[in-house]
C-alpha cells in the first residue's frame, strides 16, 4: 500500500475504512500519550489499542457520572477517553473513517470550531513520519487486499484506498487479543446473545441448567456490597434465562426443573420487589430457596415494619404467614387501628367458634395473651391526668399529714405517686395503702375506665374482650375479668359457656380471697341459686385446692358455706391436731367438730363459721378412710352420713377429747421432768385421731393405757367396741409396752382392771406378753417367774415354764395338775428339753417317771 510523502513500501500511514458500528483500527500505534491534566482532543485520533482501557474507566470523563451496566461507557473516536451516552451523543469522521463515528463533547466542540468537519487523524503523523523517513520494508501491520501494495512511489491516497481496497488485521497476537478482550461478554453482557448461543446447542436439558446457573451467578451480583452493574437490568436478564429454561426443560420432558423455574421466577419477582422498595443487602435466588435464609428475611421486614414486604416473602418462599399476620395486627393494635387489627388476626385465629373452649396450638394463646397485654399496657398519662392525680394528692397530704409535705416538687409527687418512695430527703414514705387506692379511684373516675380496678376505657376493654370471647378458653377469659373487676360477670361465664367446675377456684375463688371479696361472692352465689346446688361442683373444687394449699381455716369456712357440714367436722378435728394450739383451742376445735356433726343430722341449728383466723400453713394428716367417709369426701357433692355414722363420730369425739387431755397432761409431765425425747413423742402422737386408720386407732389406746391405765381402761375398751378393734390386741401391747419401760405399778393397775373383765384364755394372752418381755432380759426373770404362775391355764404355766428354762418348775407343776396320759406327754416334753438345755438332773428324773409308766 502506499504511503505518503515518499516512495518505497508503505510502512505506514494506511488506514482501515470503518463502518457503522464498527471500530477502526490502525497500524504501528505510535506511543501517544494523553495528558490527564486538562481534557483537549488530540490532533490525531488513537487506535482502539491506546484506548482507555475498560478497568481504569470508573467514571465519564466528562461528568464524572460511575459507570453501570445501564450507564455503558464508550470510548471516543477521537480522543481516546471513556465517556457516557449522554457526553458522546454526535456523530462525526475523522481521519481514520469517512463514516460517522462516535466523538465526545470536547472534540465535537474542536470539530465545530475549527470548521474542518473531521478530526485530526494519528495515521496522518505517522504517514508524514514514514515519508519523511525514506520508507523502507513494511514489516506487518494491515494489508491492503488488490491494491498497490508493495510498490513504491505513488501510492493511493487514504482516502481513495479506505473506498477501494478490503483489509485483513495481521497485528500481533497479543495486541489482538487485547483487542477481543475490550469486547468481552463479562464487560458487555447480552441475554439475546446468551440465548442464541445456547439455542444452537443440541442438549436441550443441558441448556436449562446452563440458564439456571447464570442465574445464580447473576443473582449473586446482586448480593455483593459494592456493584457497578444495573440492578433492573441483572432481573431484568435473569428473568429471560428463566424464561428460556423453563421452555427447554418442556421441550427435553423435565417437568421436576420446570417446577424449579416457577419457583425462582416468583422468587425473581420478590427481588424486583425488594430492590423497588429499597431494602438492603439483597438475597440470591439460592438463597431465598433455603427456607432459614427466607425466614430471617422475613423477620428483618418484620422489625423494619414492613410487613406488606414480609407477607410477600412468605407467600413467595412459602412460609408460614402466621408471623406476619400476628406481627402485623399487634402493629395496628399499638395504633389504636381496631379494625384493621381484627381482620389481621382472622387470619391466625382459623377458629372462629366462641363455644370451644382450648385453643388449637399453643402460638395461638400465646398470641392472645399478647393481644391482651397490648390492650391493658398503661396508656401514659397526659398532662389533664397528672395535674388531676397533682391536685388530689395535695388535698389528701393536707388532711392527712399537715402542710409540710406540701414543700415536695410537683415533679416528686408525680414521682410518688407512682413509686411510693419517700418525698424528699429524711421524709417518710406516701401514705400508700391509704392515699393510692383513693387517687386510682378518682382517677379511674376522671379518665372514664371501666372500673375501679381496671386501667382500660370502654373501647380497649370491649376490644379484648371480642378476642377473649371468640378465641380464648373459659379460664383466660375468667381471669381477665377477674383481673379488672368484674367478678359477676366471671361468674355467668361459667353457666353461660359451661366452664370446667375446675377453674372456679383458681379463676375466681382465689382473686376473691386475695382481694378480700369473699363475702361478695358469697351473696352473689347465693343470689344466683339460693339452695347453692348449682354451685356444689364449683365449690367442691375449691375445697379441694384448699385442702391441697392446707388452708384448713378457709376450706372451714367454705364448708359451711356449702353447708356441707359433715366434711366441715372432719375439718374441725384437723385442727383440734395442731400443735400450734393450745389444750383449750383443742377442745373448741372438738366442741364445733361434733356441733357440725349433729347439724349434719338436722337435729340442730349449723354452726357459724369460725372466727378467729389460724395458720393455714399447719401439717396435718388426711382424716378418714373407707370406713369412716373419707371416700365419700372425694364424690362430689355434700357429704352425707347416716343416723349410726353420726351416733359413731359423735362418740369418737368425746374419746378424742380424752385423748387430747390425755396428751396435753403427758407432754407436761415429760417437760417437767425434762424428758425431751418423750415430749417429741407426745407431740407426735398428738397428730392421731381416732378418725384415721384401725393402726392410728390401736396406736392412740395403747397410749392411753400408758398414759393412765386406771381411768383409761374403760375408755379404751368403749373405743374398741366402737370401731371393732381388737381389745385383747390393745391390752397385750400395751402390756408389753409398759414390760419395757419396767412400769411396775402401771401393768399391776391393767392387770387389776383386766382381770374381771378379760375371759382366761384373753387374760393369758396378755400376761403371756408380759412374760415374754420379762424373759427377754437379763434382770426379767424374777417378774417372769411372777407372772407365769398368774397364768390360769395349767398348760399354759407349764409351757411357760419350759419355755423360760424352768424346767424343774415345769415337772413339779405337772406333777400336781396333770394327770394319765396329759402328765406323760408333758413330762415328754420336759425331758426333751432338758435334753436340749444340758439339765441331766432334771433329765434323769423325766426319764425315772417314764420308765416307771411306759
Amino acid at each position: 500500500g502506499g504511503g505518503g510523502g515518499g516512495g518505497g513500501s508503505g510502512s505506514g500511514g494506511n488506514e482501515m475504512g470503518g463502518t457503522a458500528g464498527t471500530q477502526p483500527m490502525s497500524i504501528h500505534p505510535a506511543a501517544h500519550q494523553q495528558s490527564q491534566a486538562a481534557l483537549t482532543s488530540p490532533k490525531v485520533s488513537p487506535n482502539p489499542v491506546i484506548w482507555v482501557l475498560d478497568e481504569d474507566a470508573t467514571a465519564c470523563r466528562l461528568c464524572k457520572a460511575a459507570f453501570t451496566l445501564l450507564r455503558r461507557r464508550h470510548h471516543c473516536r477521537g480522543c481516546g477517553q471513556a465517556v457516557c451516552n449522554s457526553c458522546s451523543e454526535h456523530r462525526a469522521p475523522t481521519t481514520d473513517s469517512e463514516e460517522p463515528v462516535r466523538v465526545c463533547d470536547t472534540c465535537w466542540a474542536q470539530i465545530e470550531g475549527a470548521g474542518t468537519g473531521r478530526a485530526p487523524s494519528l495515521l496522518t503523523l505517522n504517514s508524514k513520519a514514514a515519508g519523511s523517513s525514506g520508507g523502507g520494508g513494511g514489516s506487518g501491520g494491515v494489508h491492503g487486499v488488490n491494491s498497490g501494495a508493495g510498490r513504491g512511489g505513488e501510492g493511493p491516497s487514504s482516502q481513495s484506498m479506505g473506498e477501494s481496497a478490503q483489509w485483513r488485521a495481521v497485528l500481533p497476537q497479543a495486541e489482538m487479543n487485547a483487542l477481543r478482550r475490550s469486547f468481552a461478554y463479562d464487560r458487555a453482557p447480552s441475554t439475546t446473545l446468551a440465548i442464541a448461543l445456547l439455542d444452537l446447542y443440541p442438549d436441550q436439558e443441558r441448556c436449562g441448567e446452563v440458564c439456571l446457573q447464570l442465574c445464580q451467578d447473576l443473582s449473586a451480583r446482586l448480593v455483593a456490597k459494592q456493584r457497578a452493574a444495573d440492578d433492573h437490568l441483572i432481573i431484568s436478564s435473569i428473568r429471560r434465562l428463566l424464561s428460556n429454561a423453563k421452555l427447554k426443560f418442556l421441550n427435553s420432558g423435565s417437568t421436576g426443573r420446570v417446577e424449579l423455574c416457577d419457583t425462582n421466577l416468583a422468587h425473581t419477582e420478590l427481588l424486583l420487589l425488594l430492590m423497588t422498595s429499597q431494602v438492603d443487602s439483597l438475597p440470591s435466588i439460592g438463597e431465598l430457596a433455603q427456607p432459614e435464609s427466607a425466614r430471617r428475611l422475613r423477620d428483618k421486614l418484620i422489625e423494619a415494619d414492613k410487613m406488606e414486604l414480609a407477607m410477600e416473602v412468605s407467600t413467595k418462599c412459602r412460609l408460614e404467614p402466621f408471623e406476619v399476620w400476628s406481627a402485623w395486627g399487634l402493629a395496628d393494635l399499638h395504633l389504636g387501628c381496631y379494625a384493621e387489627a381484627r381482620e389481621k388476626f382472622k387470619h391466625c385465629f382459623l377458629r372462629n367458634d366462641p363455644n370451644t373452649p382450648v385453643l388449637a396450638s399453643a402460638r395461638e394463646s400465646r398470641l392472645l395473651a399478647q393481644i391482651v397485654d397490648s390492650l391493658e399496657a398503661p396508656v401514659c398519662p397526659n398532662r389533664e391526668d397528672l395535674d388531676h392525680l397533682q391536685e388530689s394528692l395535695r388535698v389528701m397530704l393536707r388532711n392527712a399529714k399537715g402542710d409540710d409535705l406540701l414543700e415536695a416538687t410537683s415533679h416528686a409527687f408525680r414521682q410518688a405517686l407512682l413509686s411510693g418512695n419517700p418525698v424528699g430527703d429524711g421524709r417518710p414514705p406516701l401514705p400508700q395503702r391509704k392515699t393510692l387506692p383513693s387517687l386510682v379511684a378518682v382517677t379511674a373516675v376522671n379518665q372514664a375506665r371501666v372500673s375501679m380496678a381496671s386501667n382500660l376505657d370502654s373501647e380497649r376493654f370491649n376490644e379484648a374482650r371480642f378476642y377473649l370471647s371468640n378465641y380464648a378458653s373459659g379460664e383466660q377469659y375468667v381471669t381477665f375479668l377477674m383481673r379488672h373487676g368484674f367478678m359477676e360477670k366471671a361468674v355467668d361465664l361459667f353457666v353461660e359457656r359451661k366452664i370446667n367446675p375446675k377453674v372456679f377456684a383458681e379463676g375466681v375463688f382465689m382473686p376473691c380471697l386475695a382481694q378480700g371479696l369473699l363475702a361478695d361472692l358469697q351473696r352473689y352465689l347465693q343470689a344466683k341459686d339460693a339452695s347453692l346446688d348449682s354451685w356444689t361442683p364449683h365449690l367442691m373444687s375449691v375445697c379441694r385446692l384448699l385442702s391441697t394449699r392446707r388452708m384448713t381455716r378457709t376450706l372451714y369456712d367454705v364448708q359451711v358455706f356449702m353447708k356441707d357440714y359433715a366434711r366441715a367436722g372432719y375439718t374441725c378435728v384437723r385442727f383440734a391436731c395442731l400443735q400450734t394450739l393450745s389444750l383449750t383451742q383443742r377442745l373448741e376445735e372438738l366442741s364445733n367438730a361434733k356441733a357440725n356433726f349433729i347439724a349434719a343430722s338436722g337435729s340442730a341449728l349449723p354452726p357459724q363459721p369460725s372466727p378467729s383466723p389460724l395458720t393455714h400453713q399447719a401439717s396435718f394428716t388426711s382424716l378418714g378412710s373407707a370406713g369412716d367417709g373419707a371416700g365419700e369426701a372425694r364424690e362430689l357433692g355434700r357429704l352425707h352420713l347416716s343416723p349410726a355414722e353420726l351416733r359413731r363420730h359423735t362418740r369418737a369425739l368425746d374419746f378424742q377429747s380424752i385423748l387430747v387431755t390425755a396428751l396435753d397432761e403427758e407432754r407436761v409431765t415429760a417437760a417437767e421432768q425434762g424428758n425431751t425425747a418423750r415430749v417429741a413423742e407426745v407431740d407426735n402422737l398428738a397428730r392421731l385421731n381416732l378418725f384415721g386408720t384401725d393402726a392410728d386407732r390401736q396406736r392412740i389406746c395403747v397410749e392411753l393405757l400408758q398414759f393412765n391405765a386406771r381411768d383409761h381402761t374403760d375408755v379404751v375398751t368403749q373405743i374398741a367396741q366402737l370401731f371393732d378393734l381388737p381389745a385383747v390386741q390393745i391390752f397385750a401391747d400395751a402390756a408389753r409396752a409398759l414390760a419395757r419401760a419396767n412400769m411396775v405399778k402401771r401393768i399391776d393397775e391393767l392387770l387389776s382392771y383386766l382381770k374381771n373383765v378379760l375371759s382366761d384364755d384373753h387374760w393369758d394372752t396378755v400376761v403371756r406378753s408380759l412374760v415374754d418381755v420379762y424373759e427377754s432380759e437379763k434382770a426379767g426373770p424374777k417378774q417372769a417367774e411372777r407372772y407365769i404362775k398368774m397364768l390360769r391355764n395349767n398348760l399354759n404355766q407349764i409351757n411357760a415354764f419350759i419355755a423360760s428354762g424352768k424346767l424343774k418348775q415345769a415337772y413339779l407343776q405337772a406333777m400336781q395338775v396333770c394327770s394319765g396320759q396329759e402328765k406323760v406327754d408333758v413330762v415328754t416334753r420336759v425331758r426333751e428339753a432338758a435334753i436340749q438345755l444340758g439339765n441331766k438332773p432334771v433329765q434323769a428324773i423325766c426319764e425315772k417317771f417314764l420308765n416307771g409308766n411306759p
